[in-house]
């Protein structure tokens, strides 16, 4: 019954042999290098754009890593650059291939020696201040892309600047911007009026470009914050792909998990900023129920800030703005909203964003004020904008918060900034008044830095009923240290709180590896409050999961709990206490295979998130995602999912080869069939699909094994409530004339498998396939035909 892995054959340039363009003779500046992997297709057109005193490095995607170290020292023939791109393919999963068989992530520079070896050495090709550019769609835009980014520059000790969206041409919706660095790249590395010959993006090739294949296109959704209203109701926002580029999206969902037809369509909200790229990044609602999104849109040329106003039902309020949006231009710059909040209640109510704006050769912390019509507040700042410097070095807020001092108002922003003394990034937590001002009687002149002993940056704040503060994020464990949650409670003047923690800080490893917070939420107050964090960690399979981790009053761990959705990764980017049901509510996005896709999880505060506490009413027995109506293309291509057990010992290139736009998840063949089935329900989420394949190992006696002790047979699918409950639900989660295709070797073959086959058709009610020899590669006396249904795998 052995199974023929699908592994596939490249084309690739000559093993260590680099492409390299001429390089001038010994310039009397530091050059910049551009090393391009032959896997991005118009790899030399890329190579032939760059402008002079551009040293562009061709290698073969089949090359090891020091190999490719070895060729860019070469090129530089002994001096040092002033910055050093890598321009490859990024993952769905944050991470990017340096080579093939070689993903970047924050796992391997850490603790794979080859890997932390190359990006050690590539530290060493660089000048003091020299820069390394990651040219990978999207590197950026989730937490474990930014942990990634954040090991390179603890491994390599220099300053790593990567993209939150796709980098490429516009004609394929990317761009030239490296938003984390605000780098023009076009500015760059590339000559006047050149890229032109490059028209595709920096992205998964299977999962991205599909009109060069005349494939659909595989979309995506991604869930930024959230907001759970007083009825319980939950208020997600984010972003979704049509096809091009990204639109803001709000979604609603009831208490039970259930999304809330009375709002938008079916749900949903979709906005459009004039075709270019917009991602919502943060959402809150107002005490009238209107709902505020801020978040970032493209103009052609660089990131402005960017807001959205919605009624109760979902359409855009008009009276906001110019027709319900509003986008702030800084002057050419690069701007980006990663926070709002509300001031003021009713017709008085404003809004406060916070973000970054790019200044020059870094960030700056940045907030802009706008009145309930849309207007910026004259009266806050500089014609309603601040900025902040911290150090002359990358600095953002990523979260704020409006508290009252008495009858006036006051901000506080959450980010980070450089700590020059101690050579490296701190949170930093700021107050400002209402007038834009920083508030002198808070911390050292309106800032506190907080050090973690290591790379540290803020995600998120929150404030108690007690006015204390309670910063989340993540932290180094010390030099060479994976990150781990990490969080600081503040006293109302700044100070930190030393009855909270040890000292007023808390650091928590969450998972089997690196994790990090993006979002906290305090319940209750004195000693009974709670505060949960949440974010993201390695799971025990390898990729990200939920994380969250509660702790009491005083900064003692409760519990954690690592939640996995359908195999394929997700990330929690948003956390809060819903009072109705007593739930801690989770929201971020979960891979299906061909993409991210909305995804929540609820926790029965009973038993601090320790384990088996999902709340089974909610959603899926406590999951629930969302494709958000795009990330399944149901305009007329076929919807395929392929399930893959984990005992298929290759699994991992079977998804890795699946075409654009099939969905395809590794599942536990430890797990149960009714976990197998539940995976699937959130892979498709709500959609039907046109066919449902499952690759596992098949039997000469007509059965196969669904899960580890798990057979499947005539007799069990009839007969054992489990498996009989499996099969008719698979059956549901496909159209009417949709079909189950069984990947497993010679079922077909005999009267049994034959009889196998028919029961399942019987109970799911719907058409199944199966083969009547070797499924798998021919070089295993294998073929990718199920003779019964004809059916070309």
């Amino acid at each position: 019954d052995a199974f023929a892995g699908g592994a596939r054959s490249l084309s690739d340039p000559a093993h260590g042999a680099a492409l390299v363009s001429a390089a001038p003779a010994q310039p009397a500046q530091p050059v910049r290098v551009i090393a391009i992997s032959s896997a991005v297709a118009g790899a030399q057109a890329l190579a032939s754009d760059v402008a002079p005193g551009v040293v562009a490095v061709v290698y073969a995607e089949t090359d090891a890593p020091d190999e490719v170290l070895a060729q860019i020292t070469a090129a530089l023939g002994g001096q040092k650059a002033q910055s050093i791109a890598i321009a490859s393919h990024e993952n769905s999963t944050g991470t990017f291939d340096l080579t093939d068989g070689a993903a970047v992530s924050a796992g391997s520079v850490l603790a794979n020696s080859q890997m932390n070896a190359f990006w050690s050495g590539i530290g060493g090709l660089l000048t003091a201040n020299g820069t390394i550019d990651i040219l990978a769609c999207d590197q950026a835009s989730t937490t474990q892309g930014e942990m990634t980014v954040a090991a390179i520059a603890k491994v390599s000790g220099h300053t790593v600047d990567a993209s939150t969206d796709a980098t490429g041409n516009a004609s394929s919706s990317g761009d030239w911007v490296l938003e984390q660095g605000g780098v023009n790249v076009a500015a760059t590395y590339f000559a006047a009026g050149k890229l032109g010959n490059f028209t595709g993006t920096l992205a998964d090739p299977g999962v991205q470009n599909p009109a060069a294949s005349g494939a659909a296109p595989a979309l995506g959704a991604q869930i930024t914050s959230m907001a759970v209203e007083s009825n319980g109701q939950i208020v997600v926002a984010g972003y979704v792909y049509n096809g091009r580029n990204d639109d803001f999206a709000v979604e609603r969902f009831n208490s039970n998990g259930a999304l809330d037809n009375t709002f938008g369509v079916n749900g949903l909200s979709v906005t459009d900023f004039s075709g270019e790229n917009a991602e919502a990044t943060s959402v809150a609602v107002q005490a009238d129920g209107r709902i505020v999104l801020g978040g970032e849109v493209y103009n052609g040329t660089n990131y402005d800030f960017a807001l959205a106003r919605y009624n109760v039902n979902g359409s855009l309020d008009t009276t906001f703005g110019a027709s319900g949006k509003v986008v702030t231009d800084f002057g050419g710059a690069n701007a980006v909203v990663n926070s709002i909040a509300l001031e003021g209640s009713g017709a008085n109510t404003e809004i406060v964003a916070g973000g970054y704006i790019s200044a020059g050769t870094h960030t700056d912390m940045a907030l802009a004020k706008y009145t309930s019509s849309g207007a910026l507040d004259s009266g806050f700042g500089s014609g309603g904008v601040v900025t902040q410097d911290i150090a002359g070095r990358d600095s953002q807020i990523a979260s704020v918060a409006v508290v009252k001092s008495g009858t006036a108002n006051q901000i506080l922003a959450a980010g980070y900034g450089y700590d020059a003394a101690a050579s490296h990034n701190d949170f930093v937590l700021a107050r400002f008044g209402d007038n834009g001002a920083l508030d002198a009687g808070f911390g050292s002149g309106g800032l506190v830095l907080t050090n973690f002993g290591a790379e540290a940056k803020a995600g998120s704040l929150a404030v108690g009923t007690g006015g204390q503060i309670v910063v989340a994020g993540y932290a180094d464990a010390g030099a060479g240290g994976a990150a781990e949650f990490a969080l600081a409670r503040y006293n109302a003047g700044g100070g930190l709180d030393t009855t909270f923690g040890n000292g007023g800080t808390a650091a928590t490893a969450v998972g089997y590896g690196a994790s990090q917070a993006t979002s906290v939420a305090v319940e209750g107050a004195g000693s009974s409050a709670r505060i949960v964090a949440a974010g993201a960690a390695v799971g025990s399979a390898g990729h990200t999961d939920f994380a969250l981790a509660s702790y009491d009053a005083t900064g003692n761990l409760i519990s954690t709990a690592v939640q996995d959705f359908i195999g394929n990764g997700a990330q929690a980017k948003a956390v809060a206490y819903d009072a109705a049901s007593g739930d801690i509510v989770a929201a971020g996005f979960a891979s299906n295979g061909a993409g991210p896709e909305f995804a929540l999880a609820a926790f029965t505060a009973t038993g601090g998130l320790a384990a088996g506490t999902l709340d089974a009413g909610f959603g899926s027995l406590g999951l629930q995602t969302s494709n958000a109506s795009g990330l399944i293309d149901t305009s007329g291509a076929p919807v395929r999912v392929m399930a893959i057990s984990s005992d298929i010992a290759q699994g991992g290139l079977l998804a890795r080869d699946t075409a654009d736009g099939v969905i395809e998840f590794i599942y536990n063949e430890s797990g149960a069939p009714a976990q197998v089935l539940q995976e699937l329900e959130l892979a498709l989420g709500g959609v039907k699909a046109d066919s449902i394949a499952l690759a596992t190992h098949g039997s000469t006696d007509g059965t196969f094994d669904l899960t580890d002790g798990g057979v499947v047979s005539a007799g069990s699918v009839l007969g054992n409530a489990g498996m009989n409950a499996f099969w008719q639900g698979v059956g549901g989660q496909l159209k009417t004339a949709g079909s189950i295709d069984l990947l497993a070797c010679d079922l077909a073959d005999s009267m049994q498998g034959q009889l196998t086959a028919a029961v399942i058709s019987q109970v799911s009610g719907r058409a199944v396939n199966a083969s009547t020899d070797a499924t798998g590669n021919p070089a295993y006396g294998g073929d990718w035909i199920l003779e019964m249904g004809n059916v070309d795998l």
